[in-house]
């Protein structure tokens, strides 16, 4: 039973870690167009574009991480 609990913790926390690093991802992805990019202005919306996506999207992920542990599901 306990050994159930423990796998399905660390479940949980290796699907955390795989979505930011899936976040971290497309924001680098996204900011990596900014460099391709010839246009001044285009290329530094796409740098903040993508740094906003992995700061969101890391955010967003660790933030369902604590709800879930503070309700007990780990």
């Amino acid at each position: 039973m306990e050994r159930e609990a423990r796998r399905a913790e660390w479940r949980l926390y290796l699907f955390a870690i795989l979505q930011c690093f899936l976040a971290t991802l497309a924001g680098c992805a996204i900011a990596g167009a900014g460099f391709a990019t010839t246009d001044r202005e285009l290329g530094e919306i796409l740098l903040l574009t993508g740094s906003l996506v992995s700061w969101t999207g890391n955010l967003a992920v660790l933030g369902r991480l604590a709800i879930r542990v503070d309700e007990g599901d780990v």
